[in-house]
């Protein structure tokens, strides 16, 4: 079990990596349409889990729905807009920092303070992105 997930995990990785790229390659005519396909076929395959166990209620079915336009479309669209005009590089490095930066958020507008190693983490990833954002700045 703990192979698979490694291999679940490589996997994931890989075609992670090549969403900007492939959007690079599309050029802007085509991208919106491209993510809004992959993500009703990502929609579909994930539908039969909808009917397992109860249903979400009314709660439920606005914050999905909320999620889906605003979290994943409106998040996708925007990063497809992006790309045309950011090296492969940097298209990759951006979605990173969106993890990186929520037990930010978190405790911005919760108050919960993130563990020490999270915050190490946390600022090795963005110092990284910084340092390589203005590489690329200086290079132009």
């Amino acid at each position: 079990q703990g192979q698979l997930g490694i291999l679940l995990a490589l996997a994931s990785s890989l075609t992670f990596a090549g969403i900007p790229l492939f959007l690079r390659r599309m050029g802007a005519s085509g991208q919106t349409g491209a993510v809004f396909l992959g993500n009703a076929i990502l929609a579909a395959c994930c539908l039969p889990f909808y009917f397992q166990g109860p249903g979400p209620d009314m709660t439920g079915v606005g914050a999905l729905v909320i999620l889906g336009v605003v979290q994943t479309g409106l998040a996708y669209h925007l990063y497809s807009r992006a790309i045309p005009h950011v090296r492969a590089l940097e298209a990759s490095l951006i979605p990173v920092i969106e993890p990186i930066l929520n037990p930010l958020w978190v405790f911005l507008f919760l108050g919960e303070k993130p563990a020490p190693t999270a915050m190490l983490g946390g600022a090795i990833v963005l110092g990284a992105a910084t340092v390589q954002g203005l590489l690329a700045a200086r290079d132009r």
